[in-house]
């Protein structure tokens, strides 16, 4: 994880995982969806409220497919 990111969640499944992460950028905040910490989806928004429940919205779909919540450490 980069310097400025913030881990909002971690799933796994089979011995993979899927990660959300935030990083700043020039008009608000990126989030990152990283399967094995290569991207699957990205959204910049420069409403937090915006990126949240979108990476939320990412994260009940995976969950719905099997994949389990880890604790972030």
């Amino acid at each position: 994880m980069g310097s400025g990111q913030i881990l909002h969640w971690t799933l796994c499944h089979a011995n993979r995982r899927l990660t959300c992460v935030e990083s700043p950028a020039a008009s608000g905040s990126e989030y990152a969806v990283l399967y094995d910490g290569l991207p699957v989806a990205t959204r910049v928004s420069s409403a937090d409220q915006d990126g949240a429940a979108w990476a939320e919205e990412i994260r009940s779909a995976w969950e719905s497919a099997g994949w389990m919540s880890i604790p972030s450490r």
